[in-house]
């Protein structure tokens, strides 16, 4: 069996996929950003190649994070240069090379794997039509400390705003799925022993003890604590990320509760991608959050000005969203 992890950044999905991969049936590994690719999906015969490509020869990420590129060859993947390069070769689908990449880490006992990529909400539509058996998993947080950690990370308010929006849009696009589950950071870090039951029903495997259990082997091409992280996904789950907002400065939380009254989706972006949601409003009430109603003095040349630095520089690097077809936009109120 196969799934895919995806949501917006900074919701837990690296602590999620640690507890995931000590389940003794289940292999989860790093990111690989194999899976926002659309190419690969449509067309892999012509596309293949490109996954040994970076810069400019590289595959795009659908996604709002500028990236392209994989990373298929970390230590935990147990998959050399070498055997990538056979095994892209030998493979006529994408489906088929999939098959093999995360075979190299399954058996007869570990035979479930999944991904985390948080951009995997942007194609969990194509992941589903080329993986019918496949299950997905969309966690998602308090939209304010979310994007409070995205800014603590170096997003600007704007760009860290515009992750929680689209990332959470377009993972709930698929809520309907029967083979779709959420769950919030929240309920994971207060009731992890239920959650991660439920999880283990969703994907068919008992639960086992060990799942909560901290004893990670920790790599040194994968750093499992990075920048705005008050927690490594390795040690023991915590409740330090939650009212990660409250710990900003004032002026800052002035200018994200302002942008999530303001930011939304292109209502084009909508119609062509089939989205339900298109603001952090919206998303609140949906998931279960209170939205922020208090009155702040307006920032609206300042997130203009980041949007306008935004777009430049996602032109600039020719990412998937630039200015042919910017997905979002900012409303002065």
């Amino acid at each position: 069996m196969a799934g895919l992890i995806g949501g917006s950044g900074s919701t837990g999905s690296s602590l999620l996929r640690q507890i995931l991969n000590r389940n003794s049936h289940v292999f989860c590994g790093p990111e690989t950003s194999l899976f926002c690719k659309p190419e690969l999906y449509e067309d892999w015969k012509n596309n293949k190649n490109a996954i040994l490509k970076t810069g400019y020869g590289g595959l795009r990420s659908k996604s709002w994070h500028i990236y392209r590129g994989f990373e298929l060859t970390k230590k935990e993947n147990n998959v050399s240069l070498d055997l990538l390069t056979q095994m892209i070769d030998e493979s006529t689908s994408f489906q088929e090379f999939v098959q093999k990449y995360f075979g190299a880490n399954l058996d007869l006992t570990r035979n479930i794997w999944l991904e985390k990529t948080p951009g995997n909400a942007y194609c969990f539509r194509q992941f589903l039509q080329s993986f019918p058996k496949g299950k997905i998993i969309h966690i998602y947080r308090n939209p304010y400390d979310t994007i409070a950690s995205l800014f603590n990370r170096g997003f600007s308010h704007y760009q860290a705003t515009c992750i929680y929006i689209l990332n959470t849009s377009f993972a709930l696009r698929e809520k309907n799925s029967p083979v779709y589950t959420q769950l919030s950071y929240e309920s994971l870090v207060n009731k992890p022993v239920e959650q991660i039951k439920n999880l283990c029903t969703h994907l068919d495997v008992d639960y086992e003890a060990a799942m909560l259990e901290s004893n990670d082997e920790k790599y040194d091409d994968d750093p499992s604590k990075i920048k705005g992280w008050n927690y490594d996904e390795t040690g023991q789950i915590s409740k330090g990320s939650i009212g990660k907002f409250e710990t900003l400065k004032e002026k800052d939380k002035e200018i994200i509760i302002y942008a999530c009254k303001t930011v939304q989706i292109a209502d084009n972006t909508v119609k062509t991608e089939k989205l339900h949601h298109n603001n952090v409003l919206s998303l609140s009430k949906e998931l279960g959050y209170s939205f922020k109603e208090k009155r702040t003095p307006a920032h609206y040349q300042l997130l203009k000005k980041e949007k306008f630095q935004d777009l430049l520089l996602r032109t600039r690097k020719n990412a998937f969203y630039n200015f042919f077809n910017y997905p979002m936009v900012l409303n002065k109120i």
